[in-house]
Parts: structure tokens; sequence; C-alpha cells
């Protein structure tokens, strides 16, 4: 097999060409072109070629072509025939081609030179390359383990083209990967020169933990390859903890509300707090402070909102406790708090008053005051552990509870009464009858309150007064100028007005004057009036002094505005003197005028 090649000297070539072109032969040389279309990469038979002579001494010396690819001859034969004194001489080959696999495609003609001992041929071919698409990518599939609320490279492609043709290939991502993924939507690959694709990726922090599935899709013409993609998203962002509302202090007995505000980038599944206290125990001789687990609490989502509520309700213990908070969200990330809180005695039973004297009151009412607020809902008693009264009528001593309408009685001097509702209580004396004889009757007595062991102590109460049985005083008669009224306990006010006009008018100016001052409602259970009397009409004296005050301005004003006029008229005066005063100095000095 003789091999063509493509580094000939040029040289050489040229002579052998020339040589070619001077020499006629007797060879026959035909070709019958087999194909006129080659695929690039592969050894083709380009055409078969005969070569018949007379002579005996004919033979291929050597070939030449100037095809931009190798070609050579194969399956050489040699046949020789003798008849009739004539020697027949047939030579055969197969000329093979390979065009390389990323030679461009296209038509082309080349010519393949022929060398024989005497003579040389030259043959055109017209052939085509033709296309090919061959192009791949790797690798075919893709997995990636990704964190929510990150952004990054998710894999690198390589896409091949082993053909011989410029291709744009265009791409698509579906599945459920799709809306986070990022790839060139096109891009064109050359022969021999891989490109590069890069697939990015970016997970928004809200979005949902768990395994995504795609494909890839890369389509050039009717050709189409796919890339498998898989991704697991993990959720490793945990809860943060915006607000935290737990009471450090909270009074035994009572529930301490908690609050949480927990915000998460998708979820949060539970919240939790366990719950232990200081104890002391006793080691042998030595007393020690030990932790000791009280509960878990479980909190409640608010719906539509961050929040988390608990309610802690076992405080019976005045001691130090600790709740060590767990909040976990919708992955599994969870965070922890510690937060310590004292839990001291219950102040709810405040005393108002400790010792305090009654108002004066007769028999057949009723005296009340304030003694103490409960603030909570929690039970406390009250007892009556004296009681003195110094007279011989019924008089009792009871407790209004709040939003009662009637008081509770004490039985005797010794008995209690249980409460828990919070609001305030009244302690009510209550005179029911009179006495025998008019006179003066004090009472005094004490209540001791009792709260439940968790509760802080609180004072007794001590209380005084009297119960006046005197007669009231006869209203006395009082003529005071042009006023004509009683003075006394019928209502001095309406009668005032009834006669001279209302309050303020000027019928009723005049008089007002002369009210002075009258007995008041603290005179009830006084024998007289002395040491009783106060300013019953206050309002009439605020009305006056008002009226006096403006009066007072306007009469300023007034006098003000006479000054003006006196001080403008005596300046007039005296002006005109003046001038008067001049002109007849200047009459009398004529010379001066000069």
């Amino acid at each position: 097999m003789i091999r063509l090649s493509l580094q000939h000297k040029l040289g050489f070539i040229a002579g052998i060409l020339v040589l070619l072109l001077g020499l006629g032969g007797a060879a026959e040389v035909s070709v019958n072109q087999t194909t006129t279309e080659l695929e690039p990469g592969t050894n083709q038979t380009l055409g078969q070629l005969t070569v018949s002579s007379e002579t005996n001494d004919t033979e291929i010396l050597d070939t030449t072509h100037n095809f931009p690819f190798p070609v050579w001859l194969v399956n050489q034969s040699r046949t020789t025939t003798a008849a009739n004194n004539t020697t027949h001489t047939q030579l055969s080959a197969d000329i093979l081609v390979r065009p390389p696999h990323d030679f461009e495609p296209g038509n082309r003609s080349n010519t393949f030179y022929l060398i024989l001992p005497a003579e040389s041929h030259q043959i055109q071919f017209d052939y085509a390359i033709r296309e090919i698409r061959n192009w791949s990518v790797t690798p075919t599939n893709l997995t990636q383990n990704v964190s929510v609320g990150s952004n990054g490279l998710f894999g690198t492609l390589a896409v091949h083209q082993d053909g011989n043709a410029d291709q744009t290939i265009t791409t698509n991502v579906t599945g459920n990967l799709s809306p986070f993924l990022r790839v060139e939507p096109s891009f064109s690959v050359h022969p021999d020169t891989p490109h590069e694709a890069r697939l990015t990726f970016q997970v928004p922090e809200s979005t949902r933990f768990g395994n995504y599935s795609g494909r890839l899709l890369l389509t050039s013409g009717e050709d189409e390859t796919r890339v498998n993609l898989s991704a697991v998203f993990l959720d490793q962002i945990s809860p943060t903890i915006q607000t935290m509302e737990l009471p450090e202090s909270v009074m035994a007995t009572q529930p301490a509300p908690w609050l949480l505000e927990i915000s998460d980038n998708l979820a949060v599944d539970q919240v939790t707090a366990n719950v232990s206290k200081v104890i002391t125990v006793t080691e042998g001789n030595d007393t020690v402070r030990t932790n000791t687990s009280v509960t878990s609490v479980e909190f409640t989502h608010e719906a539509n909102t961050d929040e988390w509520t608990a309610e802690f309700t076992d405080t019976a213990d005045i001691t130090q406790y600790y709740a060590n908070l767990s909040i976990t969200d919708t992955a599994g990330n969870t965070v922890h708090r510690m937060h310590a809180f004292t839990v001291a005695g219950l102040s709810a039973v405040d005393i108002t008053q400790s010792n305090f004297q009654f108002t004066s009151i007769r028999h057949k009412e009723q005296a009340t005051d304030q003694i103490l607020t409960n603030s909570v809902d929690s039970p406390f008693s009250l007892q009556l552990d004296r009681f003195e009264y110094a007279g011989n009528a019924s008089v009792q001593v009871g407790v209004l509870a709040p939003d009662e309408s009637t008081p509770e009685y004490f039985d005797a001097t010794g008995s209690s009464i249980e409460f828990t509702q919070p609001g305030e209580y009244q302690l009510v004396v209550d005179s029911r009858e009179e006495e025998s004889a008019s006179g003066v009757y004090r009472f005094d007595g004490r209540l001791t309150v009792s709260v439940p062991d968790q509760h802080e102590n609180v004072s007794d109460i001590v209380f005084g007064g009297q119960i006046n049985s005197d007669e009231y005083p006869e209203p006395r008669e009082l003529r005071i100028d042009e006023f004509e009224g009683f003075i006394g306990y019928d209502n001095v006010l309406e009668e005032f007005e009834a006669r001279f006009g209302p309050v303020g008018s000027d019928g009723s100016r005049t008089y007002t004057y002369f009210l002075g001052r009258v007995p008041a409602e603290n005179c009830r259970g006084f024998a007289n009036w002395d040491g009783c009397r106060t300013i019953s009409l206050g309002e009439l004296e605020r009305e006056l002094d008002a009226a006096d005050t403006a009066q007072t301005q306007r009469d300023l004003a007034v006098g003000l505005a006479i000054v003006a006029v006196l001080a403008a008229v005596v300046f007039t005066y005296c002006y005109t003197q003046i001038v008067r005063h001049r002109g007849a100095i200047m009459a009398y000095h004529p010379r001066k005028r000069e």
C-alpha cells in the first residue's frame, strides 16, 4: 500500500507536474467516484482507480494531491495477461480519504495526481463535507445541598462539540427547582472548544426546606440533551426572639403571664419552658440549696401574629425559679434562653386605714369607711377581735364587699368572715335603735386580717367613733338687713334663689353679702352650733369674688381713661399759655425777631 502524504517537497511536486504535463502516455486511467459526500472523522473510499496498459512495465510510481486532508491508495492489485504477442497490464486501487472530524462542512473540489513511469494523470474530484452535529454535555446529573437564604454556584456543565460546525444551544430548567436556578438562556459551542455553562442558585429565606428536583434541557434543532437536577434545601436559620415579656418577680399563688415574640424565616413549631426551682435540703448535718424540676410549660401561638403566650401557675413556694426556654422551628433549629424569676410573698391585701375614727353619726344611721383593698382573687378573712360600745342599743359591725349592695355582719366578737374577690372593702358600723337616754356614746373595735401562708402579713385595723343621740337644735330665725330667712338644716341656697333669683344674677348680688357663716352638714350630732360653723355657700362667695375682681378692673380702666383726658386738657392749656406768653415777649422786643 502506497500512502499519500501532504508533506512532499514543493519543488519535487512542481517538477513532477511539469513532467506530467509534458508527457503523453499509452496508459488508460479511469476512476469510478463512489461518493460525493464525505463524513468527517472516518476513513472513506472516494473512488476506485483503474490503470490499463499494453506494456508490462506499467506501475504506479507515486501519487500526490491538493486535498486538505490525507488521501492514499489501498487495495492495490496488478493483473498481467499475454495474447497474440501482446502483454496487457491492469492496475487497480481504491482511493481512500479521511477528513478530520472537525473539518468545515461545505462543497469542495480537489485534484489527485497519478504518476506512472512514462506519464502522469490528474483526476478532479468534486465532493461535499457533510455537516456533523455531534455535541454532548457532562455531567448528566447534578446534586447539591443548599441552605435557604443563600445563593451561589449550583454546578458547572461542559458542553463539547465533537462535530464540525458551530452550534447554538438553548437552555430551559423544569421542575420545582426551576424558580431557584439560573443559567444563560442560549450559547454557541464550537468544534473542539468546550463551553462551560454555569448553573447558579438563589433561594430566599422563606423557601420551604426539603427535597427539590428538576431537569436542565439543552436543545439545538431537533437534538436535545437532559441533565438531571436534584437538591436538598436545608433550613439552617434559627428562630429569633424579638421580645421577652416575662416578669422577674411573681406574687405567690398568682399566675405568671409569659409572652414571647418570635420571628423565623419559615415558621416556629414549638415553644416550651422547663421550669425548676431552688429548694433547701438537709444532707447529714449540712443544709444545701439545689435545683429541682417543677414542670414543663407549653406556649400557645396567637393566630396571625408572632406572639406565643403561656401562664405559669405553680407558684406556691416562695423561692428562686428558672425557666429554660426552648424555641424550635419547623426545620428543627432550636434556640435556648434562660430566664430567672422570683416568687415573693403575696402582697394582695393592702390596708387603707389601720387606725381611724368614723365621722359621728346618730342612732338609726350607718357609718362606712374604706379599710382595705384586695388586688387579686385570693382568700383572706377578717376577724372582729374586739368591739366595745358605751351604750345599750343594738350596734352591729359588718363588711361591705366589692360589688355587693348589703354588708355581711359579724355574728359576735371573735367571729370571722371569709372573702376572696378583689376590690375595695368598706367597714360598716350600723346603729339599729335609739338609746333610752340622750347623749354621746363611743364605740371602739379591732379587726385582725388573716391571709394564707404565701401572703405577706398585714397589720390589724383599729377603729372608733361616736353615736350622738341628742336632739337636733331648733332652727333659728335670723334677720340681717333686707335678707330674711331661716338659717339651719333647710336648704338655704334653694330658699335664697327662690326669693332673690339665681346665684350671680343682679337681683341676688346685693343680698349675698349678708349670708355670712351658716351651719353645715358636719354639725350633725352636736347639741349646739358652736364650733361647727363653716362657709356653706362658698360657691356664692367665689361668684362674688370674681364679680368684684371684674368690677375693680373695669373701675381701674375708667379711672385711667379719666386721668388721661385730664392730662390732655392740662397739657393743652399749658402749651397755649406758653405760646401766648412768648408772643407777648416778642412784641415787646421787636429787634429780637431780626
